[in-house]
């Protein structure tokens, strides 16, 4: 009986997974680009570069860590940057009720001593403590020691003045009034009280810049 020939021919499988992952030789990608418009074709050759980029990093152990550290530090300095210049974002769920005629806080065409005598009179410590730090800013606007702007975050002013003297009291002001305004803390008559005295230094102490108020 004759016998067929061996068949030698063996499948090299390394050989076919590494055609499959080659471009070159990815002819379904090539059909696919043809039925492409210029932003499908942007957006995939970002998503491969992305790709490219991510298995790199991965596969370092050292550029591993490095990346995660420098994702941190981005996270980090953009939550920064939002709280400073926007505070109240952060405030907690269950905020202390705030005011009807509570609105955005400015110095100007406010009677400041009206305003603080009538909510102490109510036990509104919370408008009593926002007035009083605002009236602070006023009198250190007028004198030349900051220049207030809508803008302007409560850290601002504590860097911008340049008072020794104020330095410390201000310092504490502008935390007792963050504390209440966008830190849901309840103040009280003697937490009121507290503030008012750090205001009466503060005022005792306002000279304009470059001699005597």
């Amino acid at each position: 009986m004759q016998t067929l020939p061996t068949d030698t021919l063996t499948c090299d499988t390394s050989r076919l997974l590494q055609w499959r992952n080659d471009p070159d030789y990815d002819y379904a990608r090539g059909l696919m680009e043809a039925t492409e418009g210029p932003v499908d074709r942007l957006r995939r050759w970002l998503m491969d570069k992305l790709y490219d980029w991510f298995d790199w990093t991965l596969n370092d152990s050292q550029m591993n860590w490095l990346f995660v550290a420098v994702v941190l530090v981005c996270v980090l300095l953009v939550v920064w940057f939002v709280w400073r210049k926007h505070p109240g974002l952060f405030r907690r769920v269950g905020a202390v009720s705030r005011p009807a005629n509570d609105v955005e806080d400015t110095i100007y065409g406010i009677n400041f001593g009206n305003e603080i005598r009538r909510a102490v009179e109510k036990d509104d410590y919370y408008t009593a403590v926002r007035y009083t730090y605002l009236h602070v800013l006023k009198q250190y606007h007028d004198a030349g020691r900051i220049n207030w702007q809508p803008y302007k975050t409560p850290t601002d002013y504590v860097y911008e003045l340049r008072f020794p003297e104020a330095q410390p009291d201000f310092r504490r002001l502008t935390n007792a009034f963050l504390r209440v305004r966008y830190g849901n803390h309840h103040p009280d008559r003697a937490f009121y009280e507290d503030t008012a005295r750090l205001a009466d230094s503060l005022s005792g102490l306002t000279v304009k810049e470059g001699g005597e108020s």
